[in-house]
Protein backbone atom coordinates (compact mmCIF):
# COMPACT_ATOMS: atom_id res chain seq x y z
CA UNK A 1 0.00 0.00 0.00
CA UNK A 2 1.13 3.70 -0.77
CA UNK A 3 0.97 5.57 2.31
CA UNK A 4 1.62 9.37 2.81
CA UNK A 5 2.34 10.51 6.33
CA UNK A 6 1.97 14.14 7.20
CA UNK A 7 4.32 15.03 10.40
CA UNK A 8 6.39 11.38 9.57
CA UNK A 9 9.67 13.31 11.35
CA UNK A 10 7.67 13.49 15.05
CA UNK A 11 7.62 10.74 17.64
CA UNK A 12 5.37 8.98 16.71
CA UNK A 13 5.48 10.13 12.73
CA UNK A 14 8.70 8.59 12.81
CA UNK A 15 7.67 5.01 14.09
CA UNK A 16 4.98 4.92 12.23
CA UNK A 17 6.41 5.26 9.16
CA UNK A 18 9.61 2.69 10.58
CA UNK A 19 7.12 0.00 11.00
CA UNK A 20 5.21 0.33 7.76
CA UNK A 21 7.86 0.29 5.70
CA UNK A 22 9.23 -2.79 7.22
CA UNK A 23 5.84 -4.52 6.64
CA UNK A 24 6.66 -3.83 3.01
CA UNK A 25 4.45 -0.56 2.76
CA UNK A 26 5.39 2.62 0.20
CA UNK A 27 5.70 5.51 2.67
CA UNK A 28 6.14 8.98 1.67
CA UNK A 29 6.14 11.87 3.74
CA UNK A 30 4.66 14.92 3.03
CA UNK A 31 6.32 17.72 4.44
CA UNK A 32 6.24 20.75 6.26
CA UNK A 33 7.33 23.36 3.24
CA UNK A 34 4.62 21.17 1.25
CA UNK A 35 1.71 23.18 2.66
CA UNK A 36 3.20 26.15 1.44
CA UNK A 37 2.50 25.03 -2.05
CA UNK A 38 -0.19 26.24 -4.41
CA UNK A 39 -3.66 24.17 -4.22
CA UNK A 40 -2.66 22.24 -7.51
CA UNK A 41 0.62 21.26 -6.35
CA UNK A 42 -0.31 20.18 -3.07
CA UNK A 43 -3.42 18.28 -3.84
CA UNK A 44 -0.42 16.06 -6.70
CA UNK A 45 1.48 15.03 -3.93
CA UNK A 46 -1.75 12.52 -3.05
CA UNK A 47 -1.49 11.11 -6.35
CA UNK A 48 -1.35 7.17 -6.32
CA UNK A 49 -1.62 7.20 -2.25
CA UNK A 50 -3.95 4.38 -0.94
CA UNK A 51 -4.01 6.15 2.37
CA UNK A 52 -3.15 8.99 4.71
CA UNK A 53 -2.10 9.58 7.66
CA UNK A 54 -2.26 12.97 9.58
CA UNK A 55 -0.35 13.42 12.47
CA UNK A 56 0.37 17.14 11.94
CA UNK A 57 0.72 19.62 15.16
CA UNK A 58 2.68 22.04 17.10
CA UNK A 59 3.71 20.90 20.29
CA UNK A 60 0.74 21.60 22.96
CA UNK A 61 2.82 21.00 25.73
CA UNK A 62 3.98 24.41 25.97
CA UNK A 63 3.42 28.04 27.42
CA UNK A 64 -0.09 28.59 25.80
CA UNK A 65 0.09 32.11 24.74
CA UNK A 66 -2.79 33.54 22.24
CA UNK A 67 -0.23 33.62 19.45
CA UNK A 68 0.88 29.98 20.04
CA UNK A 69 -2.80 28.69 20.74
CA UNK A 70 -3.33 30.21 17.22
CA UNK A 71 -0.56 28.11 16.32
CA UNK A 72 -1.39 24.77 17.92
CA UNK A 73 -5.31 25.21 15.91
CA UNK A 74 -4.05 26.59 12.38
CA UNK A 75 -0.97 23.46 12.56
CA UNK A 76 -4.43 20.94 13.43
CA UNK A 77 -7.50 22.49 11.90
CA UNK A 78 -5.77 24.63 8.88
CA UNK A 79 -3.63 21.90 7.65
CA UNK A 80 -6.37 19.39 8.11
CA UNK A 81 -8.94 21.41 5.56
CA UNK A 82 -5.78 21.73 3.80
CA UNK A 83 -5.56 17.91 3.06
CA UNK A 84 -8.98 17.05 3.03
CA UNK A 85 -9.41 20.07 0.54
CA UNK A 86 -6.71 18.47 -1.61
CA UNK A 87 -7.96 14.60 -1.53
CA UNK A 88 -11.63 15.75 -2.84
CA UNK A 89 -9.90 17.51 -5.74
CA UNK A 90 -8.51 14.50 -6.73
CA UNK A 91 -10.34 12.22 -9.43
CA UNK A 92 -8.13 9.11 -7.90
CA UNK A 93 -8.41 9.79 -4.37
CA UNK A 94 -6.82 8.17 -1.11
CA UNK A 95 -8.88 5.35 0.17
CA UNK A 96 -8.24 6.13 3.37
CA UNK A 97 -7.76 9.26 5.83
CA UNK A 98 -6.62 8.67 9.70
CA UNK A 99 -6.52 11.74 11.43
CA UNK A 100 -5.26 12.29 14.68
CA UNK A 101 -7.44 13.69 17.40
CA UNK A 102 -6.93 13.56 21.26
CA UNK A 103 -9.00 12.86 24.74
CA UNK A 104 -8.71 16.10 25.58
CA UNK A 105 -12.42 16.39 23.74
CA UNK A 106 -13.40 14.92 26.35
CA UNK A 107 -15.07 16.86 30.10
CA UNK A 108 -12.31 16.08 32.80
CA UNK A 109 -13.33 13.81 35.76
CA UNK A 110 -15.68 11.66 34.23
CA UNK A 111 -15.28 8.29 32.28
CA UNK A 112 -16.15 8.35 28.82
CA UNK A 113 -16.13 5.74 25.45
CA UNK A 114 -17.29 6.34 21.88
CA UNK A 115 -20.98 6.14 23.12
CA UNK A 116 -21.18 7.12 26.16
CA UNK A 117 -19.31 10.67 26.30
CA UNK A 118 -19.47 14.39 27.64
CA UNK A 119 -17.11 17.08 25.31
CA UNK A 120 -15.49 19.50 27.24
CA UNK A 121 -16.08 23.11 26.52
CA UNK A 122 -12.64 24.52 27.10
CA UNK A 123 -9.96 25.38 23.99
CA UNK A 124 -8.28 21.87 24.23
CA UNK A 125 -12.06 20.77 23.72
CA UNK A 126 -13.02 23.05 21.18
CA UNK A 127 -9.68 22.30 19.15
CA UNK A 128 -10.60 18.47 18.71
CA UNK A 129 -13.75 19.32 17.53
CA UNK A 130 -12.80 21.38 15.03
CA UNK A 131 -10.43 19.01 14.11
CA UNK A 132 -12.36 16.07 13.58
CA UNK A 133 -15.22 17.51 12.14
CA UNK A 134 -12.74 19.55 9.12
CA UNK A 135 -11.06 15.65 8.94
CA UNK A 136 -14.76 14.07 8.56
CA UNK A 137 -15.32 15.89 5.59
CA UNK A 138 -13.32 13.85 3.67
CA UNK A 139 -16.14 10.97 3.96
CA UNK A 140 -18.52 13.19 1.66
CA UNK A 141 -16.09 12.36 -1.08
CA UNK A 142 -16.29 8.47 -0.27
CA UNK A 143 -13.10 8.09 1.59
CA UNK A 144 -12.83 5.86 4.75
CA UNK A 145 -12.21 7.94 7.69
CA UNK A 146 -10.85 7.13 10.73
CA UNK A 147 -10.32 9.30 13.79
CA UNK A 148 -7.51 8.36 16.38
CA UNK A 149 -8.27 10.32 20.02
CA UNK A 150 -5.18 9.60 21.36
CA UNK A 151 -4.27 9.32 24.99
CA UNK A 152 -0.93 10.47 26.54
CA UNK A 153 1.54 7.92 24.68
CA UNK A 154 4.25 5.91 26.00
CA UNK A 155 7.78 5.06 25.41
CA UNK A 156 11.22 6.43 26.35
CA UNK A 157 12.17 7.21 22.89
CA UNK A 158 9.63 10.45 23.22
CA UNK A 159 6.79 11.83 24.18
CA UNK A 160 6.16 12.89 27.60
CA UNK A 161 7.90 9.79 29.04
CA UNK A 162 11.58 10.97 27.66
CA UNK A 163 11.02 14.22 29.64
CA UNK A 164 9.77 12.72 33.06
CA UNK A 165 12.70 10.27 32.80
CA UNK A 166 15.84 12.38 33.69
CA UNK A 167 13.86 13.94 37.22
CA UNK A 168 12.77 10.33 37.84
CA UNK A 169 16.13 8.50 37.41
CA UNK A 170 17.50 10.77 40.43
CA UNK A 171 14.82 10.17 42.21
CA UNK A 172 12.90 13.76 42.22
CA UNK A 173 10.01 12.35 40.05
CA UNK A 174 6.63 13.64 41.71
CA UNK A 175 2.78 13.60 41.95
CA UNK A 176 0.71 16.49 40.22
CA UNK A 177 -1.49 18.42 42.40
CA UNK A 178 -3.60 15.92 44.68
CA UNK A 179 -2.82 12.67 42.29
CA UNK A 180 -5.82 11.78 41.94
CA UNK A 181 -6.63 12.95 38.37
CA UNK A 182 -7.12 10.24 35.45
CA UNK A 183 -4.44 9.75 32.77
CA UNK A 184 -5.74 7.76 29.79
CA UNK A 185 -2.17 6.32 28.38
CA UNK A 186 -1.28 3.72 25.65
CA UNK A 187 1.90 2.05 25.09
CA UNK A 188 3.39 3.16 21.67
CA UNK A 189 3.90 -0.52 20.36
CA UNK A 190 0.11 -1.01 20.93
CA UNK A 191 -0.54 2.45 18.98
CA UNK A 192 1.76 1.35 15.70
CA UNK A 193 -0.23 -2.35 16.22
CA UNK A 194 -3.75 -0.18 15.70
CA UNK A 195 -2.75 2.01 12.79
CA UNK A 196 -1.93 -1.16 11.29
CA UNK A 197 -5.12 -2.79 12.87
CA UNK A 198 -7.34 0.07 11.27
CA UNK A 199 -5.50 0.48 7.98
CA UNK A 200 -6.30 -3.15 7.02
CA UNK A 201 -9.73 -3.19 7.92
CA UNK A 202 -11.59 -1.86 5.83
CA UNK A 203 -14.98 -1.58 7.34
CA UNK A 204 -13.86 0.00 10.09
CA UNK A 205 -14.40 3.70 10.44
CA UNK A 206 -15.40 6.86 12.56
CA UNK A 207 -14.20 7.51 15.95
CA UNK A 208 -11.73 4.82 18.26
CA UNK A 209 -10.39 6.51 21.54
CA UNK A 210 -6.62 4.79 20.89
CA UNK A 211 -5.91 4.11 24.67
CA UNK A 212 -5.37 1.49 26.86
CA UNK A 213 -8.82 0.21 28.29
CA UNK A 214 -7.45 0.66 32.12
CA UNK A 215 -6.81 4.33 33.02
CA UNK A 216 -4.77 5.55 35.76
CA UNK A 217 -4.60 8.31 37.91
CA UNK A 218 -1.15 10.02 38.26
CA UNK A 219 -0.42 8.82 41.91
CA UNK A 220 -0.79 5.77 40.13
CA UNK A 221 1.62 6.59 37.35
CA UNK A 222 3.90 8.13 39.35
CA UNK A 223 4.23 4.96 41.89
CA UNK A 224 4.56 2.50 38.84
CA UNK A 225 7.45 4.85 36.82
CA UNK A 226 8.88 5.34 40.22
CA UNK A 227 9.18 1.38 40.47
CA UNK A 228 10.34 0.70 36.76
CA UNK A 229 13.37 2.58 37.35
CA UNK A 230 13.86 1.77 40.78
CA UNK A 231 13.90 5.24 42.67
CA UNK A 232 11.28 6.83 44.89
CA UNK A 233 8.99 9.51 44.05
CA UNK A 234 7.97 11.65 47.53
CA UNK A 235 7.72 15.20 45.56
CA UNK A 236 4.40 17.09 44.58
CA UNK A 237 4.72 19.49 42.05
CA UNK A 238 1.89 21.94 43.17
CA UNK A 239 -1.18 22.71 40.25
CA UNK A 240 -0.79 26.36 40.98
CA UNK A 241 3.12 26.12 40.00
CA UNK A 242 2.18 24.71 36.96
CA UNK A 243 -0.69 26.98 35.93
CA UNK A 244 2.09 29.80 36.39
CA UNK A 245 4.15 27.66 33.95
CA UNK A 246 2.02 27.11 31.10
CA UNK A 247 -0.81 29.15 31.17
CA UNK A 248 -3.35 26.91 30.19
CA UNK A 249 -1.61 23.88 28.93
CA UNK A 250 -1.40 22.32 32.40
CA UNK A 251 -4.93 21.78 32.24
CA UNK A 252 -3.40 18.33 29.81
CA UNK A 253 -1.47 17.00 33.13
CA UNK A 254 -3.75 18.88 36.18
CA UNK A 255 -7.13 17.29 34.54
CA UNK A 256 -7.75 14.21 32.80
CA UNK A 257 -10.59 11.89 32.36
CA UNK A 258 -11.06 7.71 32.45
CA UNK A 259 -11.32 7.17 28.46
CA UNK A 260 -12.17 3.78 27.38
CA UNK A 261 -11.15 1.88 23.96
CA UNK A 262 -14.40 0.35 23.43
CA UNK A 263 -14.89 0.79 19.78
CA UNK A 264 -11.09 -0.67 18.90
CA UNK A 265 -11.94 -3.98 21.36
CA UNK A 266 -15.16 -4.46 19.93
CA UNK A 267 -13.29 -4.73 16.77
CA UNK A 268 -11.09 -7.71 17.93
CA UNK A 269 -8.30 -5.51 18.40
CA UNK A 270 -6.17 -7.06 21.38
CA UNK A 271 -3.64 -4.89 23.69
CA UNK A 272 -0.60 -6.33 24.72
CA UNK A 273 0.25 -3.88 27.55
CA UNK A 274 -3.06 -3.12 29.21
CA UNK A 275 -1.88 -2.47 32.56
CA UNK A 276 0.48 0.85 33.13
CA UNK A 277 3.27 -1.57 35.46
CA UNK A 278 4.04 -3.89 32.85
CA UNK A 279 3.88 -1.23 30.54
CA UNK A 280 6.18 1.17 32.36
CA UNK A 281 8.78 -2.27 33.33
CA UNK A 282 9.07 -3.33 29.65
CA UNK A 283 9.78 0.29 27.93
CA UNK A 284 12.36 1.06 30.37
CA UNK A 285 14.17 -2.13 30.69
CA UNK A 286 13.88 -3.12 27.26
CA UNK A 287 16.98 -3.19 25.28
CA UNK A 288 16.56 -1.44 22.19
Amino acid sequence: MNILISGASGFIGSHLAARLSSKGHSVKALRRQDYALPAESFASRFEGVDAVVNLSGADIAARWSEEYKKEIYESRVGCTRKIVEAIKSLPNRPRLLINASASGIYESGLSHDEYKFRYGGDFLAKLCGDWEAAALEARESGVRTVIFRFSVVLDKSGGALKKMLLPFSLGLGATIGGGGQYMSWVALTDLLAAFEFLIAGENLDGVFNICSPRPVTNREFTAALAAALKRPAFFRVPEFALRLAFSGAEKIICEGAAVYPKRLIESGFRFEFEDIKSALDNIINRVP
